[in-house]
């Protein structure tokens, strides 16, 4: 593969929410993939930016990103720093109670959160997928 040299709103984004001034290396193409619509698989050893690969990218698009991680920890930190840079984002995993995950599903349905964290088993309950295909069919992207 080519290699892609940043997009201006790549670069911009990259400054303003992560304070970083350069790219390593797979993460430009990965992204603009990712905003070129293309379903992306990202494999990079720990450490290496994979969360910013489909981050930056969210939040140049247009509704809510959707981001299935099976690790609840690994969601809260990344949930934390994106709320620190004033960015909206639900997780719904099942550490929340019953009256958290309504106040979650509210917020989606809203259309406020660019982000929402959830487990591979949210996916998979008829519940959480029914609520994710409602979206979808509302033309939001998620």
């Amino acid at each position: 593969m080519l290699p892609v040299p940043p997009s201006k709103m790549l670069r911009e984004r990259l400054w303003e929410h992560f304070d970083f001034k350069s790219f390593r290396p797979g993460q430009v193409e990965a992204m603009h993939l990712a905003l070129e619509g293309f379903d992306t698989v990202v494999i990079m050893p720990t450490g290496s930016g994979k969360s910013l690969c489909f981050q930056l990218p969210g939040l140049g698009l247009e509704g809510m990103t959707t981001v299935v991680s099976p690790l609840i920890a690994l969601m809260k930190d990344q949930a934390d720093r994106l709320r620190e840079q004033g960015i909206e984002v639900v997780v719904i995993n099942s550490s929340l109670s019953a009256s958290e995950r309504r106040e979650a599903e509210a917020a989606i349905a809203s259309g406020r959160p660019k982000f929402l964290y959830t487990t591979p088993e949210r996916m998979d309950d008829p519940e959480g997928s029914a609520a994710l295909c409602h979206f979808r069919r509302s033309g939001r992207r998620v």
